[in-house]
């Protein structure tokens, strides 16, 4: 079972680490990736409460948008955290 609360897809990288700040800042311990990890590249980290991806959605067209986020989405579920935000 996952410890993660949080699971977040930002859409540039200025969004991406304004939320790891916020989340810091609130005492969460917070990763920040620039795609989705994996379940293996999370091992490494017990202690994680929360991990972002810094993306790249802001400057793609709606059809791009779309086929980027679905499995970005996807995998950040499969992560187990309740939350997944973008």
């Amino acid at each position: 079972m996952s410890d993660l609360l949080l699971s977040y897809y930002a859409d540039d990288f200025t969004g991406a680490t304004d939320a790891l700040e916020a989340l810091s800042r609130a005492g969460m311990r917070t990763m920040l990736f620039l795609e989705p990890p994996t379940h293996e590249q999370l091992a490494g980290f017990p202690d994680l409460r929360a991990v972002g991806v810094a993306g790249m959605t802001r400057t793609m067209a709606p059809h791009a948008i779309e086929s980027t986020l679905r499995p970005a989405l996807a995998t950040l579920r499969a992560l187990g955290a309740p939350h997944v935000h973008y």
